[in-house]
């Protein structure tokens, strides 16, 4: 270990003297001063690391110099011994209150200062690793602090484009009134939904939620937000073309199933798995067809306010079975009948005792707010849930909600 420069304060000329005589022939850079204020002045213009001063100094006694050496400011301070005739418990437990970090007593010993010497360099060697550690740390740290902020800004990015695609609260063909609840769970979200006309008389919709979190799920909840296009195009997942009249008709809701899952079973591995509610009205007959795929069973609603669930016959999550049977019911839909279709992060949200939510909740509060408009059923449902999560910071699954009314 390298020698440190080394500040002796004495003003007995004959120990300064006997300290150089001893320093000397082990070649260390030393520096001396007569009195406080000298040996003050000489730790601000020079890289001093060890002191050794007396406790008794005109004008300022040692332990005084060293309360004001320790009052300033340094990443590593440099390590300060007392050299003193006092002895007393009371005496040295004043001079380590007020900054001395060892003491020797008058006569002092040569091998033994240069062994308190040694300690001290071993210490401010520890304290300049930490401080070089600390540094490199703080340096990292405002490293990752940068790529959090723009890993953040793309995530509203990401938000914002997810969000642009999901329909706004409509009527659709004067037939249904469709209006939606959507709190993703932190920044990006796995649920997605649409409605859309299939064609002159035929309204499709559903809800669908990839597994998993974060940006991976987003990514995909979009890719199949996009994929489910009702437009007539080659190679559509929602309708059939037919070409001896060269048009497209619609897939009932459990062939539209079993096409999507065959679809993307080529992209499991990328995909996973995600589940699924899909629903077509029949506008001119008014009858409901609705399929779904490890998806939670939708809530129906009469006109007076009765709700059951309509457990219409499950089949798995899609991406899970190569050869799945998708299965579907149907159903007459009179006017004034609502519909409110899920995901599951609505009914497992869970309190700060981790009780979930749960559907008959679900279906009382649906039920006890069957005189509003759907807006405000939605808004009832936030409300409840939100408190229901209580002081946690965040949902940790995402909240979606799609409900209508058939006019």
């Amino acid at each position: 270990m390298a020698h440190s420069h080394i500040l002796v304060i004495d003003d007995d000329i004959t120990t300064l003297e006997l300290i150089k005589k001893f320093f000397s022939k082990d070649n260390f850079l030393l520096t001396v001063a007569t009195s406080a204020e000298e040996g003050l002045e000489k730790l601000q213009n020079t890289d001093i690391k060890i002191v050794i001063c007396d406790w008794i100094l005109p004008g300022m006694s040692g332990p005084e110099l060293f309360t004001k050496i320790r009052s300033k400011p340094t990443s590593t301070p440099p390590y300060l011994i007392l050299i003193t005739s006092k002895n007393t418990k009371e005496e040295i437990t004043y001079a380590f209150n007020n900054g001395a970090d060892d003491f020797i007593s008058k006569p002092f010993d040569y091998a033994e200062l240069l062994a308190k010497i040694q300690v001290g360099q071993r210490n401010i060697q520890l304290q300049e690793n930490l401080h070089n550690k600390n540094q490199l740390l703080e340096k990292r740290n405002k490293t990752l602090a940068e790529a959090y902020v723009k890993i953040r800004n793309d995530l509203q990015t990401a938000v914002f484009f997810q969000q642009s695609a999901l329909p706004q609260n409509t009527i659709l063909k004067s037939s249904i009134e469709f209006a939606s609840l959507y709190i993703i769970s932190e920044y990006t979200s796995g649920d997605s939904y649409n409605f859309f006309l299939l064609d002159e008389n035929k309204i499709g919709f559903y809800l669908l939620d990839v597994c998993g979190h974060g940006v991976s799920a987003a990514m995909i909840s979009y890719a199949l937000n996009q994929a489910l296009n009702p437009a007539p195009i080659p190679n559509s997942l929602l309708k059939d073309y037919q070409p001896e009249t060269d048009s497209f008709i619609p897939l009932s809701a459990a062939e539209a199933l079993a096409r999507i899952n065959q679809y993307y079973q080529i992209h499991s591995d990328i995909i996973g798995f995600f589940t699924i509610t899909y629903g077509i009205y029949d506008t001119k007959e008014r009858k409901l067809q609705i399929a779904r795929a490890g998806h939670p069973p939708v809530i129906f609603q009469q006109p007076d306010g009765i709700t059951n669930l309509f457990n219409y016959p499950g089949s798995p999550a899609i991406g899970l079975l190569p050869e799945a049977n998708f299965l579907q019911t149907e159903k007459n839909v009179g006017k004034g009948v609502r519909l409110l279709v899920y995901s599951d992060g609505v009914i497992e949200a869970e309190n700060e005792e981790k009780e979930m939510f749960g559907i008959q909740r679900l279906e009382s509060l649906v039920k006890e707010n069957h005189l509003k408009p759907i807006p405000d059923v939605l808004e009832a449902i936030r409300v409840k849930v939100n408190d229901w999560k209580g002081e946690q910071s965040y949902f940790t699954d995402d909240i979606t909600c799609l409900i209508m009314e058939f006019l």
